[in-house]
């Protein structure tokens, strides 16, 4: 299993396939592995050299309790950490949610290591509703157990996965979320292609992304019709031919 230390963290990260490098980022309480249980990796890993990453505070990466740990610059500096490890300069980069959030810190503090940015469901803005965050951290004071309940993962196969979290990480984690403040700063400026998509259905981020996609001149935003927040990452028959058709037209150039 490939770990990498970034100063005194240990990060988890696979890489699966060949091509260009294509580092993938999941969403809040996720792991790499979501990324091929929504179909992505199948589909991608002929074409691409796919780097999933454990981002600080899931899956097999360490899991720190302090919310100054999660602060932006650390956290990019992780990816950093793994393209470094792999000997790579740089890379197309692909997050989802929380991990479409590092990749708008990526862009604020290590363009020089992006080809291009694919963002789902995410906003280069400070949280609109930051209550939403602090119900979040409610909840999972009441234990793991009772946030599975409560925000509904009752397969077998998903519950067990989300069962393995560490609620105090995830805690830390949404505390610097809330906190962030954006990179609103940088968008006029920066020269990075991006691919921005949010489902229609978004209420936590459609307004959000769509204000943010319209301030980066090299952005292209995409609005998928019928898709909440989960469907858009979930369901990557809809997701894939946009970003596969954006990939292409990069490689090309």
């Amino acid at each position: 299993m490939p770990i990498v230390k970034n100063q005194d963290i240990h990060i988890f990260y696979e890489v699966i396939g060949q091509g260009q490098p294509l580092v993938l980022l999941h969403g809040f309480a996720g792991n790499s592995k979501d990324w091929q249980r929504n179909g992505y990796v199948e589909t991608l890993s002929d074409d691409y050299q796919l780097i999933l990453i454990d981002e600080r505070g899931h899956g097999l990466s360490d899991k720190p309790h302090d919310p100054a740990a999660y602060e932006m610059q650390k956290r990019t500096s992780d990816i950093v950490a793994v393209l470094e490890d792999l000997d790579l300069r740089k890379s197309h980069v692909w997050g989802y949610s929380m991990g479409g959030e590092v990749c708008f810190g990526l862009a604020q503090f290590h363009a020089d290591c992006i080809e291009s940015l694919i963002i789902g469901g995410m906003a280069p803005l400070p949280p609109a509703h930051p209550e939403a965050y602090d119900d979040q951290i409610a909840v999972l004071k009441s234990g793991i157990a009772a946030a599975a309940d409560a925000w509904g993962y009752d397969s077998s196969e998903r519950r067990e996965e989300f069962l393995r979290n560490d609620p105090k990480a995830l805690i830390a984690s949404t505390i610097a979320a809330r906190d962030w403040s954006g990179c609103e700063d940088i968008l006029e400026t920066l020269e990075i292609p991006c691919l921005i998509y949010v489902g229609k259905a978004d209420s936590f981020m459609f307004d959000a992304a769509k204000r943010g996609a319209s301030q980066i001149s090299k952005a292209k935003l995409v609005i998928i019709p019928g898709l909440d927040h989960g469907q858009a990452y979930a369901d990557s028959r809809l997701i894939l031919p946009h970003v596969r058709d954006f990939l292409q037209n990069r490689i090309k150039k």
